[in-house]
Parts: structure tokens; C-alpha cells; sequence
């Protein structure tokens, strides 16, 4: 595996650690925002987009989001920042075998 793929694979496992519970294409687990304690999983987590929503507290987001919620580095080669704009947004391009191929990054 490279560094990329370690990374939305952390992702994956924090996530499963956070209770997750496979449903259909997602996965259920305890929403990871500071202040919203999840008696049970409440947010779902795609494992292809690594995106993800709680619909208790309204909030989701990113892998990068996510990772910083869970407290994941972020892939190598990957800048937080470009100038004074922040890193918001990260997509992962991958092939047909779910290999990353490379990344889409927005910065605001």
C-alpha cells in the first residue's frame, strides 16, 4: 500500500473503531464532533468518497475534516495550507480497483 492509500485506510479503521456498523453502502458510527455524545451510531461514512453526515447534529464533511476530528495526519505531500488559503476540501481519484490514483484538493 502507499502513503495515500494508508491514509483512507486509518480512515476507514478509526472509523470502525468508532462503533461502526456496516449498512448497506455506508457505515454507521459514532459521530466524531466535539460536544455531540452518541449514546449509538448516528453518522454514516462512505467508504468510497470518504465523506461523511451526521443527521442528528447537522455536520459532516471530508476525509481531511474527518481525519482532523479523529485525529488522523493527513496523506503526505498534502498541504494544509498554500499561501494564507486553508485546505477545505479533499477528493480521492481512484481506479477501477479502488487504488488511489491522485487527489482533487480546494483551498479557501
Amino acid at each position: 500500500m502507499n502513503s495515500h492509500a494508508d491514509f483512507f485506510y486509518s480512515l476507514q479503521v478509526a472509523v470502525e473503531a468508532r462503533e461502526g456498523t456496516p449498512q448497506g453502502r455506508e457505515i454507521l458510527f459514532r459521530c466524531p464532533y466535539p460536544g455531540h455524545t452518541d449514546a449509538s451510531p448516528s453518522a454514516s461514512f462512505h467508504p468510497v468518497t470518504s465523506e461523511f453526515f451526521c443527521p442528528v447534529c447537522q455536520k459532516g464533511g471530508g476525509p481531511l475534516q474527518l481525519a482532523a476530528l479523529l485525529g488522523l495526519k493527513l496523506p503526505p505531500g498534502i498541504a494544509s495550507r498554500v499561501g494564507k488559503r486553508t485546505l477545505s476540501g479533499l477528493w480521492a481519484y481512484r481506479d477501477a480497483d479502488g487504488e488511489v490514483l491522485g487527489y482533487e484538493a480546494r483551498y479557501d
